[in-house]
């Protein structure tokens, strides 16, 4: 495309610092728009407030650009919201299809969309901003930090000290302070969330005790033995403010051999009904600090697609974290995206037991034996899911192949195979 830069947009860049921020899209059917962060209270209303995902924003409007005459769906957004995060999305909420996440938005962007992928994977935007207009430098205008540490957003009696404004920003915290042994966390410049793969670390690599665990940074206070972290972080100017930071991170050790871990809570998290522990279901402590004890039905669970991960001490362990009772997890338990996940109308469960055992260490996230047991069903009922399934089942509720000749259960149905 052909770059344009008028005097009237010139104009426009230069006297409107605070004006709408309007995003450009030009694809052929209208798409709908998720967004979060810096939308503030009262101004418009938040997707959330909206019902269920993927939202009921949808690009309304058409705009002709004056120059090239080319055809854009736009969405404006209230002059009182100044930096906003967003993805887009065809608007289904039962074949949902979108794009990645862009972030940081402080003035107006374009972009060309391209066809939804088949499979569902998310697709990237082609983001056409400068051959319309000049896109300003951005501006740094807050530093935070998210994590599962005390407090949520700035630990309790931390400290986060800004150096130099809009440059650069420093981070100090005592283990006592984070208050948990092993801390995943993101820096939050403007709202943003970034992790260990946004950052260029002095010295040219991050620290051994740092690692990157799912995208966030993790510290394992315990096995490090750390005694208090300080971390700064410098950015080197730009038009994207996600983009082009640099990470010190330093640590005071202690003296001594770390300590072993200690246990002081399991819990369990998921897209099932009660988020935290399922409505009516059992966790069971049968040795404190050790061994625990989950049970569910499917109708307790709630969903028929389930995902999930077990939480001691507030810690996310998914299927990779666990070694299996027998050396392997059954084959109705299988992962997704790090997640636990169980399909209880095609492997027709009735309902699941997880006996969770710690085998001690310096670590509470390692050490961990998983055993999986499930009970099975004759006459099942579908939960939010209608789809027919030609997998089977003999009457112990083993999975048998096409072929197969006798009674079997199929889609919660006996039937005879001959």
């Amino acid at each position: 495309m052909k770059k344009i830069f008028t005097l009237i947009l010139m104009s426009v860049m230069t006297v409107a610092a605070h004006a709408a921020i309007n995003i450009y899209v030009q694809c052929e059917n209208a798409p709908y728009i998720w967004w979060w962060s810096e939308v503030p209270a009262g101004s418009i209303a938040a997707p959330e407030a909206d019902g269920a995902w993927p939202g009921t924003h949808v690009f309304t409007e058409k705009y002709t650009h004056p120059e090239t005459q080319e055809t854009f769906w736009k969405y404006t957004f209230p002059e009182e919201v100044t930096q906003i995060s967003f993805c887009l999305n065809n608007g289904d909420p039962d074949n949902t299809r979108q794009t990645n996440d862009i972030n940081g938005v402080t003035s107006d962007r374009y972009f060309v969309l391209g066809a939804w992928s088949e499979d569902g994977s998310k697709i990237d935007p082609e983001d056409v901003t400068e051959d319309y207009i000049e896109v300003p430098d951005a501006e740094i205008t807050s530093c935070g930090i998210s994590g599962n540490h005390n407090g949520w957003d700035l630990p309790e009696g931390s400290e986060l000290t800004v150096v130099e404004a809009g440059k650069k920003y420093s981070f100090a915290a005592t283990a006592e302070q984070i208050g948990v042994s092993e801390w995943e966390f993101k820096f939050r410049p403007n709202g943003l969330w970034l992790g260990y793969g946004e950052f260029a670390f002095d010295g040219g690599a991050a620290p051994e005790w740092l690692t990157d665990k799912g995208g966030n940074f993790f510290v394992n206070f315990a096995e490090s033995n750390i005694k208090s972290v300080t971390f700064t972080l410098t950015w080197g100017g730009g038009k994207d403010a996600s983009k082009n930071w640099t990470l010190k991170a330093e640590a005071e050790f202690n003296e001594g051999e770390a300590p072993d871990a200690e246990i002081t809570s399991c819990g369990i998290s998921g897209n099932h009904n009660g988020w935290g522990l399922p409505e009516g279901s059992d966790l069971t402590v049968v040795e404190a600090g050790k061994v625990y004890s989950f049970t569910a039905t499917a109708e307790q669970i709630g969903v028929a697609e389930w995902e999930f991960k077990f939480r001691p001490n507030e810690l996310w362990l998914g299927y990779a974290d666990f070694a299996y009772d027998g050396g392997a997890a059954p084959e109705w338990l299988t992962e997704n995206g790090g997640n636990f996940f169980v399909n209880f109308t095609e492997s027709n469960i009735e309902s699941v037991t997880f006996t969770l055992t710690w085998g001690g260490g310096k670590s509470a996230s390692k050490n961990w034996t998983l055993k999986a047991e499930a009970t099975f069903s004759t006459g099942i009922k579908s939960l939010k899911n209608n789809a027919k399934s030609t997998v089977m089942y003999n009457l112990q509720g083993q999975r048998v192949q096409e072929g197969y000749r006798g009674l079997v259960i199929m889609n919660g149905r006996k039937v005879v195979m001959k």
